[in-house]
C-alpha cells in the first residue's frame, strides 16, 4: 500500500542497531534511547504548506523525540509519521535507504 504524508509530516522508518552508520560517517550510538530519543530515516514527505516547503530531504537520517511520532497499523505494519517541525537534527543522508524503504510500503 501506497501511502503519502499530507502536509508537513514525514514518514519515518526507525533505525535498528545493527545500522550504526550513515554515509556521512556519522555513528549512531544506542545512548540516544536513554533519553527517549529515536533515530530514523525519512522513507517519504508530504508538500509541506505554500508558505513553507518542506526542508527534510527523503533519505535523510533524522533524531526526534518518542512521543512526537503516531504510530499505525496497516496492512499489518508499523507505520511511524512525525512532523517536520518535531525533527530535533538531520544527520544526513542514510547509505541503505533500498533496504530502508523494503521494510515499508512506500
Amino acid at each position: 500500500m501506497d501511502i503519502k504524508p499530507n502536509i508537513d509530516y514525514l514518514q519515518v522508518v526507525p533505525i535498528k542497531e545493527e545500522d550504526p552508520e550513515t554515509a556521512s560517517g556519522i555513528i549512531l550510538t544506542t545512548g540516544a534511547e536513554d533519553i527517549k530519543q529515536k533515530i530514523g530515516i525519512v522513507v517519504a514527505r508530504g508538500e509541506g504548506f505554500p508558505e513553507m516547503p518542506m526542508r527534510t530531504p527523503i533519505g535523510d537520517v533524522v533524531l526526534y523525540q518518542e512521543g512526537n511520532q503516531l504510530e499505525f497499523f496497516v496492512a499489518g505494519e508499523s507505520k511511524y509519521f512525525v512532523r517536520e517541525g518535531e525533527i530535533i537534527a538531520s544527520l544526513g543522508p542514510y547509505d541503505n535507504l533500498e533496504e530502508a524503504e523494503g521494510t515499508s510500503d512506500v
